[in-house]
């Protein structure tokens, strides 16, 4: 029964991906076939986050994939754009982006205060995030809860932002992936995580980490959006 119903999420979560993807490829053609574009042999740099199934990860020869590589190269195929698609850790490609090193970011979430830095595409997904603790916490009913704790975010990452804009750690613990922040807390250390819940889910099974478990309600519902560069925002 439990393999039957965790092949029941996946297909619903598949054909969600599968409905959304085809909603924005409808939405850029509509786009194209009023553009005249013409090929251009300039390439645009398109980053994306390393190590955050299903959105951006790697195959086992180190190439990105993902939904967020899926949705950059079909977009990139409608619109006859060179693109080249780099995967690093996310406080890396933050810097470059707000740098301008990077044109482009698959994957980046919006918030007013990321606004004022670079600009942002329509959401193509919202994403949930959790609270991960391991067995046998003090249970968390509210954020509040979270106050004065030991908590551990991914470097640079809107539960960066999240954290410290409402107070809840003056010096969260800072990591640069959602494995290492797992690892780090199923080591003992520190006493939560706040991460993306389902990719957070994905390491938990991968890693085999069976002292980890989500607590309390899903925080911050975010809006996943392509962000770039305020010079490359024609894009």
């Amino acid at each position: 029964m439990k393999d039957e119903s965790q092949k029941k999420n996946f297909l619903s979560r598949a054909i969600l991906v599968s409905m959304a993807l085809g909603i924005i490829l409808i939405a850029v053609s509509a786009i194209a076939g009023e553009i005249n574009t013409e090929k251009s042999p300039q390439t645009i740099i398109v980053y994306t986050e390393l190590d955050y199934p299903p959105y951006s990860y790697q195959d086992e020869n180190g190439n990105p994939i993902g939904f967020n590589v899926n949705i950059t190269r079909s977009i990139a195929k409608v619109m006859d754009l060179n693109v080249d698609i780099q995967i690093g850790p996310w406080g890396d490609i933050r810097k470059a982006l707000e740098s301008g090193k990077a044109d482009v970011i698959s994957g980046m979430y919006y918030s007013k205060e990321r606004e004022k830095v670079v600009d942002f595409s329509p959401p193509y997904t919202i994403v949930h995030h959790a609270i991960f603790a391991r067995k046998g916490s003090p249970s968390i009913k509210s954020e509040d809860e979270l106050r004065g704790k030991e908590i551990i975010v991914m470097r640079g990452d809107i539960m960066n932002d999240y954290v410290l804009k409402n107070g809840l750690s003056e010096n969260p613990v800072l990591v640069a992936t959602q494995a290492e922040a797992l690892r780090l807390l199923a080591s003992g250390k520190h006493h939560y995580a706040l991460l993306a819940k389902l990719p957070g889910l994905y390491w938990v099974k991968k890693l085999k980490l069976s002292n980890i478990v989500t607590v309390g309600p899903l925080i911050r519902p975010s809006k996943y959006c392509f962000a770039f560069h305020h010079d490359t925002s024609h894009l």
